[in-house]
Formats: structure tokens, C-alpha cells, sequence
């Protein structure tokens, strides 16, 4: 908590600061904006970051060491001690927000934000849009916009209120994930305490999502919350609502919606029961669909924008980074000018090659007699982890898609290490006001040694039950069927 409240004090002089802030004027942290201040900020940001992230390593090596660890319950307050006073702070480590906000005012006057970018509207909110968004329609589903005009229309142009308001919608997202995360891990056969530690405690999801206020944590909170009454059998109408609601919100969430059917397969049993369960599913993710189209207005326009990556080229995408490589190897040979056509072309194809990895890892699960849910859920997590890496750009958050399911499922000791370095890894690649460093060598090597020696000094190997079985109550090893 120490460490997240130097990142609360930092952000009012180093965070995605607004135009128009009103806090610049505010005794004591007001003067962060002015002479030295932001360099004085800048390092609170940078010694909370660090605080946090060994807080969040050391954290981890208590609950592997399977001795007198917290509970659930215990590790929920922990998540809520680290994120609550993040909601005070100025957005950090991107300026999103701030589109989102610019977003809502435009609905909230009327324009097709399918059609129209944030440049239609020049004033306030337009003064906050980072540079390479001002002319780019919205990405997002029909609900979330449908929820920004809501909101755009209760604040009016108070900018500074409607991206507080906007974060909060986001917040939405993590509470779902604290709800529904633990129950999700049992039906997996996962350790809650695992899950909640990799996920809802991550670095990651408190500086981008909590106060960096990115739309995938309502898009995650209800893909979860989805799955996990799928699962559960009893409310499994309601999960396929929620994770299409989650794809209202943002797409990639359609990918869980896919794997809910072989999950509810599982629990319906006897013949056909495959294509019962497609019926069932499909059936009612179509009416919800159509009902949260329809009622917002906007129609399917945002289909063509998802692939909106504006003038974002970085080599963390496995699809783009291909494309650079091709691109300096045909400069040494004396082809200048490859860069755009090739980044275009592969990106394309890392598309396609995900969207047929998933489909194969679909097809596989669905032809499992009979249908194994650990299986299904872990084939899920891959088929995210796909889509974030073959995609057009990977945003550090990015990698809590794929590992808000995997986080689920038994985890051996050596991948839960993997995960923490890339975590640590990821969270030091973002400036406080949310300018990538993935191309700055120096600085992507010393988040590599960081990563490195943090995950291994801190975790290192440690005596873990083996996949497929989870601490009891008191200490002792209850086997999980799957």
C-alpha cells in the first residue's frame, strides 16, 4: 500500500495529466506540476511501481509456500487496500481515459461514434485525446458506448467528471473479477488464492485497469463472471448474457463466448449433447446481442474498426515484430520502403493464423469424449494468449486476457514464474503518462534483468502441490476432480 500510495502522490505530477486539470492549483500537490515538481513525481511513481511489484512477488512466495497463507477472503482486502486509493490518483500510465471520455460526449450529442472520431467535436474534451486518436471512430461495442452517452449526458462537459466516471465503469469490471474469480478457480480445480494473486492483485490490472481505467476490465469482469455460472450449471442462461455482454463491451471476449459451448456440453450430458448446448448458447447470445444492438442505436459499425491500431508499431507483436525483421533485412539489401506493406500484410496473417489456431483448438475440445473442463478452460486461455500475441499491437494489459482463465487452472510452480517475470516485465515498459518503451533497448534490458532476477530471487523453486489438487481448509491437500 506504501508503494501504491507514492504512485497516488506522483500521479499529479508525472500521471496522463489533463488540460484543463483542476487539481493544478490544489495546495501541496498542485506544486508537482510546476518547476522540479514532475521530475520529484516522476521518481514517486517509479519507487511506487517498484514497492508494489516486490510487495506482489513476496505476496506470491507466501501463498506457494503453502504454510499459514491467506485466504481468500484475506487476499481480497489486500487487493482492495492496493486498489482503492488508486481511484483518487490521475490516470496513469495512458491517456485512454481520456478517449473514452471524448467518446461519450460526442454520443451524448448525437454523433455516430462509428462514423465520427473526437475531432468532430473541438473544445475541452478534444484537448485530452492523445494525438494519433483525435480522428479514429470508436472500436468498442454498443454497450459500452451506450453507457458513455449515459454518462456524457449526466456530466455534460465537465471533462475531468466524465472520465472519473468512465474509470469507475472500468472498476465495475474488477469487482466482477473479485466476485467471480475465486469460483471460477474452484470449478477449474484451481487454487482461489492463485488466482487472485496472478490476477486481481497483479500490477498489472491495479496501474492500467484501476487507474489507468481501460475498458478490458469490464470486458474481463464479465467474460468471468459469464464462465463461471456457465459452470456452475445453475445460472448458465445468465453467464451467456454476461460474456455477451462482455463482447458488447469489447470483442475479443467472443472467444470465451465460443468455449461456453463445449462448457455447457459438459453439463447437459447424454446424446447430442454438443448440439444442444451450440443451440442453447448460440440462442440466447444472439437475442442478447440483438436486444443491446437495437436498444443502443449504433448499429454494427464497429465491426470495422476493430482492427484499429492507428500509427502503433511495435515489435511485441509477434505479427508486427515479423514485419520490422523483414523489413531491416530488405533494407540491407537495398529494398527501402517495406515497412508499411509488409506491416499490413502481417499483420493480416497473424489474424488469420489465430483465428485458425483457435478454431482447431475449439474443434479439439469439442471432440473430447467426454468433455474435459479443465481441458476446455485451458485451451481457452491458449486461444487468448494466441489472439493477444498474433494481433495487430499488444498492450501491456493485454496479457491479462489470456490470464484471467489460465489463472484458473492448476499452475505448476515453474509457469507461475513465468508469469510474474512477464508481469514485472511488462509493468516497467510503460511511462507514467503512457508512452511505450518497447523500443528503447536500454530500457527493454533493464526490465529484462529486473524481471529476471526479481521472479527467480523473490519466487524461486518452491515446494507446490502438484497439478490437480489445492490446499484444504487447513493446510491440508484436497484432491480437485476435474
Amino acid at each position: 500500500m506504501v508503494g501504491v500510495l507514492f504512485c497516488l502522490v506522483g500521479s499529479y505530477g508525472a500521471g496522463a495529466l489533463s488540460v484543463h486539470d483542476p487539481t493544478a492549483h490544489w495546495p501541496v500537490l498542485g506544486s508537482l506540476r510546476h518547476g522540479s515538481g514532475p521530475q520529484v513525481a516522476l521518481t514517486f511513481v517509479y519507487i511506487g511501481v517498484a514497492v508494489l511489484l516486490v510487495s506482489w512477488l513476496f505476496l506470491g512466495r507466501v501463498i506457494r509456500n503453502g504454510q499459514s497463507t491467506p485466504s481468500p477472503r484475506e487476499l481480497l482486502a489486500t487487493c482492495a487496500w492496493w486498489g482503492v486509493p488508486l481511484l483518487l490518483s490521475i490516470p496513469l500510465f495512458s491517456r485512454d481515459v481520456w478517449s473514452y471520455a471524448a467518446q461519450a460526449h460526442l454520443t451524448a450529442a448525437g454523433l455516430d461514434p462509428y462514423q465520427a472520431g473526437p475531432d468532430q467535436m473541438p473544445g475541452p474534451y478534444l484537448d485530452e485525446v492523445q494525438r494519433v486518436w483525435v480522428d479514429s471512430p470508436a472500436p468498442y461495442g454498443p454497450l459500452w458506448l451506450s453507457a458513455g452517452r449515459l454518462i456524457g449526458l449526466a456530466t455534460g462537459n465537465h471533462v475531468y467528471v466524465t472520465a472519473i466516471c468512465m474509470r469507475l465503469l472500468s472498476v465495475l469490471g474488477v469487482l466482477l473479477l473479485a466476485r467471480y474469480l475465486p469460483r471460477l478457480a474452484r470449478a477449474f480445480g484451481g487454487d482461489p488464492r492463485m488466482a487472485l494473486w496472478l490476477v486481481l492483485a497483479n500490477p498489472l490490472l491495479l496501474l492500467h485497469l484501476v487507474s489507468g481505467g481501460h475498458n478490458d476490465a469490464l470486458m474481463m469482469g464479465l467474460g468471468v463472471a459469464g464462465l463461471a455460472l456457465v459452470v456452475e450449471r445453475r445460472h448458465w442462461a445468465i453467464g451467456v448474457v454476461l460474456v455477451t455482454l462482455g463482447v458488447a463491451v469489447k470483442a475479443p471476449i467472443a472467444l470465451v463466448l465460443a468455449f461456453c459451448v463445449p462448457m455447457h456440453a459438459a453439463t447437459v450430458g447424454g446424446q447430442k449433447a454438443w448440439w444442444r448446448a451450440l443451440a442453447r448458447v448460440g440462442g440466447v447470445a444472439l437475442v442478447t446481442f440483438t436486444i443491446v444492438t437495437l436498444a443502443s442505436g449504433f448499429g454494427l459499425g464497429w465491426v470495422t474498426h476493430l482492427n484499429t491500431a492507428g500509427d502503433l508499431v511495435s515489435w511485441v507483436s509477434v505479427s508486427t515484430g515479423l514485419a520490422l525483421l523483414g523489413s531491416r533485412i530488405g533494407h540491407l539489401f537495398g529494398f527501402g520502403g517495406l515497412t508499411d506493406p509488409l506491416v499490413s500484410a502481417f499483420r493480416l496473417s497473424g489474424e488469420l493464423v489465430a483465428i485458425a489456431l483457435a478454431g482447431l483448438l475449439w474443434i479439439g475440445v469439442c471432440r473430447q469424449q467426454p468433455i474435459n473442463i479443465s481441458r476446455v478452460a485451458r485451451a481457452l486461455g491458449m486461444a487468448l494468449t494466441v489472439l493477444v500475441l498474433l494481433g495487430p499491437i499488444v498492450q501491456p494489459w493485454y496479457l491479462l486476457w489470456p490470464l484471467s482463465i489460465l489463472a484458473a487452472v492448476p499452475l505448476t510452480p515453474r509457469w507461475q514464474t513465468v508469469i510474474a517475470g512477464v508481469t514485472v516485465w511488462a509493468s516497467l515498459l510503460v511511462t507514467p503518462q503512457g508512452a511505450t518503451l518497447f523500443n528503447h533497448p536500454i530500457a527493454v534490458g533493464a526490465a529484462t534483468v529486473a524481471a529476471i532476477v526479481g521472479a527467480l530471487v523473490v519466487l524461486g523453486p518452491q515446494d507446490q502441490a502438484p497439478m490437480g489438487t489445492r490446499p484444504g481448509p487447513r493446510g491440508t491437500l484436497a484432491t480437485t476432480k476435474s
